[in-house]
């Protein structure tokens, strides 16, 4: 392509974009986009322990929980999920016989079922035909 057409592709697909939504918000439209959202309420007790940090200067990071995380019990898991999430190096006989068993299992699991696949789709008992 030439020099012009490359110009005005160019164009068209900043206009694109910002019709579209795509593109970052100007000052103004950020500004116009927050004075029209609706304001959420902070509860007293929130307020309240947000001003004591400030003021004590003892700002500690939280990590935000999402709210439908408080009905789910995960104590059964994390230990699994914090041994099977190591760093690369790190070694840990009781993961590292964890997922030797759990291995096992799944061999034996699938001797039981029949051998295994044999023709590569999930197990289905006969290869697919010509497709006809």
């Amino acid at each position: 392509m030439t020099s012009d057409d490359d110009k005005f592709w160019g164009s068209m697909v900043d206009k694109l974009r910002r019709a579209s939504g795509f593109c970052i918000p100007t000052p103004e439209e950020a500004g116009a986009e927050m004075d029209a959202a609706d304001d959420e309420p902070i509860s007293e007790a929130t307020l309240a322990s947000i001003v004591a940090a400030v003021v004590s200067g003892n700002l500690t990071p939280r990590d935000p929980e999402p709210e439908w995380a408080e009905d789910v019990d995960t104590q059964a898991v994390e230990e699994g999920v914090f041994q099977l999430n190591r760093n690369l190096g790190d070694e840990d006989p009781e993961t590292d016989r964890l997922l030797d068993e759990l291995r096992r299992k799944a061999l034996a699991d699938e001797e039981a079922n029949g051998g295994g696949e044999t023709d590569g789709l999930d197990g289905a008992g006969a290869p697919p035909g010509d497709g006809r």
